[in-house]
């Protein structure tokens, strides 16, 4: 009787784990992580994976399939080439965060929105410990004024991710319809209602703070 291979990955699983501690927004190993990508998975891309089947990817046991990769990449904000072949495994998945277009699209958008209103914005430089520590995607120059800025996409139902550590950071909602987008400030009122999960605060916005929170453009000092 022939007897089946188990296909073994060790280097994604540990490129994995990697991903997950340089995440804001995933739990510490032990403490729901698993749970929480398999939710998030499924909340965000209507991707539906067991706790086993993360277990047996952080573990090495089994890789996702590309597909499924590019959405475990864009969850944690990190290059799926990198996640899934370890390719530039050299550089640190922040380093690869602030140059990777698909798992930083957006924050690249807000910052080509700041540069035509005008704005001077920036990328975080590599060894930024303020990035690293206060979770900073950008800084902006904006009619005089510094800032820092954390960039969280949201989900259908107006639900973002803010990390529990924000407290020196502007957090900016954004929600993609196709090519449009709107741009939200969540403040710190606004999270101070949330619901803290793992490694981040779960926000949902309700019609009221929609409008309120509703940015129409970066021509102006923020409030």
């Amino acid at each position: 009787m022939a007897v089946a291979k188990v296909f073994r990955s060790p280097d994604f699983g540990k490129r994995l784990e990697q991903a997950c501690d340089q995440s804001p927004h995933c739990p510490p190993l032990h403490k729901g992580r698993l749970q929480w990508i398999a939710d998030e998975l499924k909340k965000r891309f209507k991707l539906s994976v067991s706790t086993e089947t993360v277990r047996k990817w952080m573990h090495g046991e089994s890789r996702p399939k590309q597909d499924k990769n590019l959405l475990l990449a864009q969850l944690l904000q990190v290059d799926p080439t990198w996640l899934f072949m370890g390719i530039d495994a050299d550089l640190e998945p922040r380093e690869k965060r602030v140059r990777n277009a698909m798992a930083d699209g957006i924050v690249n958008v807000i910052a080509g929105f700041i540069q035509i209103d005008g704005g001077n914005p920036a990328f975080p430089a590599e060894g930024d410990k303020r990035a690293v520590v206060d979770n900073v995607d950008l800084y902006a120059i904006i009619k005089g004024a510094n800032y820092a800025f954390h960039v969280s996409l949201g989900s259908d139902d107006y639900r973002f991710a803010v990390p529990t550590k924000h407290e020196n950071v502007i957090v900016l909602g954004v929600m993609r319809d196709g090519f449009a987008i709107d741009v939200f400030e969540i403040s710190e009122a606004m999270i101070a209602k949330g619901t803290k999960r793992g490694g981040s605060i779960e926000v949902v916005l309700d019609e009221e703070t929609i409008q309120n929170a509703l940015l129409n453009d970066f021509t102006k000092r923020l409030p």
